[in-house]
């Protein structure tokens, strides 16, 4: 608690031209976050120095192309991504938790209604419970979506704000982790804020994309990620439970976030990789402090590749 103390005492003592050079760096770094591309790419696309026209909503995520085959068939079971959809796409993990005939996979722990899901089977703090889905064949694109719940106190990019020289094999976020490989390569975050409104001189705890926030978000990380918080109660009020009212990245109930996870619709990710590969799809639940103290629940988990 000393080294959080310090910081929050640095930033107070900023000048207000340095505040205001410090949101405007953090800015830039939300500028493009969840944007894809369907072309080979190492990393996802650079940020852009520019705002975007926000008053249209983003293009869809991915599109079946143009074709004289028959349409493709409904998914079964429904898909929130269109590459769910679409043909060419193949299903590597479907959880769905409020259908009880689904259940968690080995390495999560499935908790109860209100909020059934998967979450850490570990109550240590900074680690990450993994999941590896098998993938048959090879792919050169990644398609899919995260669900799930808050409970306690989560803490977004906090863990990397801290330790700046944190590496993707860390707990660098509280909340989902999906990556490919071995070392490990980044495909997409899924981070948790504390709250809704940051109104604290505790930056570092909400959403990069708040107005007061001066998180710190890693290299590997890029524009691939979404952040929203499920607690909209005021700051200073107990967060020890469990926030099954909002249900984090699906693209409602994003007010204070703003672009983290202002969206149309669910908060879907599709990634193209530099050139074909294969291997599975790790997804992992990560997390700065015990489970007794905050934790991400998945309540719904889509997985594609083609």
């Amino acid at each position: 608690m000393k080294e959080i103390k310090t910081l929050d005492q640095t930033y107070l003592k900023l000048s207000t031209a340095s505040k205001a050079q410090l949101l405007t760096l953090n800015t830039d770094v939300v500028e493009g976050i969840g944007k894809c591309t369907d072309e080979p790419q190492t990393r996802c696309p650079e940020i852009p120095t520019q705002l975007e026209d926000t008053s249209s909503p983003p293009p869809s995520q991915d599109t079946c192309p143009p074709s004289t085959e028959p349409a493709c068939p409904p998914p079964d079971p429904p898909s929130l991504c269109e590459c769910g959809g679409c043909c060419g796409w193949r299903k590597v993990a479907y959880h769905n938790l409020s259908d009880t005939r689904y259940t968690c996979p080995a390495g999560w722990h499935l908790t109860p209604p209100p909020a059934r899901g998967c979450g850490r089977e570990s109550h240590e703090e900074k680690t990450c419970d993994s999941v590896k889905f098998e993938v048959e064949g090879s792919y050169s694109q990644i398609c899919g979506v995260v669900q799930g719940y808050q409970f306690g106190s989560t803490e977004a990019f906090y863990t990397s704000h801290l330790n700046r020289s944190i590496t993707i094999d860390d707990s660098y976020v509280t909340g989902v982790s999906i990556t490919r490989g071995n070392p490990r390569q980044h495909v997409w975050t899924y981070a948790a804020g504390r709250y809704e409104r940051a109104t604290s001189n505790r930056q570092n705890w909400f959403c990069p994309c708040e107005q007061v926030s001066a998180t710190f978000i890693p290299s590997f990380v890029g524009a691939c990620w979404y952040c929203e918080s499920g607690n909209n109660a005021p700051y200073g009020s107990s967060g020890y439970h469990l926030h099954s009212d909002d249900v984090l990245w699906d693209g409602d109930g994003c007010n204070y976030e703003g672009r983290c996870c202002q969206f149309d619709g669910p908060l879907c990710f599709s990634q193209a990789l530099p050139e074909p590969t294969s291997g599975p799809i790790e997804v992992r639940i990560c997390n700065h402090h015990t489970s007794q103290y905050s934790n991400v629940i998945i309540s719904h988990l889509e997985l594609y590749v083609k």
